[in-house]
């Protein structure tokens, strides 16, 4: 089988239609040449075809820029993006502030880095019962790219990994306390929300803003689309306690937080918090927000 597609060089500035084929060669209209040999390559990518099937032009496939393929090693090859959600609390907003950040200690590119609290969405997110809904301005941009249960869901895994990482819990204790409400939290999460139920609290959305989203560039060991959240911190008393895979938690200065080794996508999201609060310290979430992603292989920001 052979695929087409027609895509605009972004360094060129022309049109070119690329032919890929299952049998493993890859041509380029323009002069048809064959530009590499991708046999075993392609063979992966169009695994329901043999090798022997007869060429057939599908101009429905998606374009893929082989331009800038060199070796088998270097065909793109993209995971979904899973949900995931960071909480950056904040803290001095009036005098200096400082924002919760530990360090990684996992297995993973990031280890070692400071970073803020947070991680995937757990699918029993989407069934926990919560004492407030988001603000209406946070569930108006969060839905312009997800459904009201999937924004719904990145907040309360923003709280959750907050409380699992750092101890610290943004719940309140719901107005009804009757026997005939049902179960606050998914029995499969009970050791998770333990310390919430136990204290006869649920998470509160309303104390989160949105302050942006990045997308973890394509072709990645693991991918994900994340997004930052935002709490005032002043009224937790609590001291933060790691459960070991967000270590050295510490308050630091927004300022000086630089200094701290850090992954690039947080150096940007520091960036953004600055920008946040110059324009408006109440951190209400502004009309059009950043996203952060990579497209045609530039990384870049742009307002959604």
């Amino acid at each position: 089988m052979i695929t087409s597609s027609t895509t605009r060089n972004p360094t060129q500035g022309g049109p070119a239609l690329w032919l890929a084929s299952a049998g493993g060669s890859v041509w380029e209209s323009s002069g048809d040449a064959i530009v590499q040999p991708f046999r075993a390559l392609l063979q992966t990518c169009f695994s329901h075809a043999s090798s022997t099937t007869r060429p057939h032009l599908n101009h429905a496939s998606t374009t893929l820029p082989l331009r800038d393929i060199r070796s088998a090693d270097d065909l793109p090859v993209n995971l979904r993006p899973r949900d995931a959600a960071t909480l950056i609390l904040l803290r001095g907003r009036s005098d200096v502030p400082r924002v919760l950040m530990g360090r990684r200690r996992t297995r993973d590119r990031w280890s070692d880095l400071f970073v803020f609290p947070g991680g995937r969405v757990d699918p029993t997110d989407h069934r926990v019962r919560t004492v407030s809904k988001l603000r209406p301005e946070v569930e108006a941009r969060l839905t312009r790219s997800v459904s009201r249960a999937r924004a719904r869901a990145l907040a309360v895994a923003a709280i959750r990994e907050t409380f699992e990482e750092t101890g610290l819990l943004l719940a309140k204790a719901p107005l009804s306390t009757s026997a005939s409400r049902s179960p606050s939290f998914p029995p499969s999460r009970q050791t998770s929300w333990s310390e919430f139920e136990r204290q006869g609290l649920e998470p509160a959305l309303d104390s989160l803003h949105l302050l942006c989203r990045a997308i973890t560039p394509p072709r990645r060991p693991s991918r994900f689309d994340a997004r930052f959240f935002l709490a005032d911190a002043d009224h937790l008393d609590e001291t933060p306690a790691s459960n070991g895979e967000l270590g050295d938690l510490q308050w630091v200065t927004v300022d000086s937080a630089d200094a701290l080794p850090l992954p690039r996508i947080t150096q940007a999201i520091l960036n953004e918090l600055r920008g946040r609060l110059e324009a408006d310290d109440s951190l209400r979430t502004p009309e059009r927000t950043a996203l952060y992603r990579t497209r045609f292989g530039q990384h870049g920001r742009e307002l959604e």
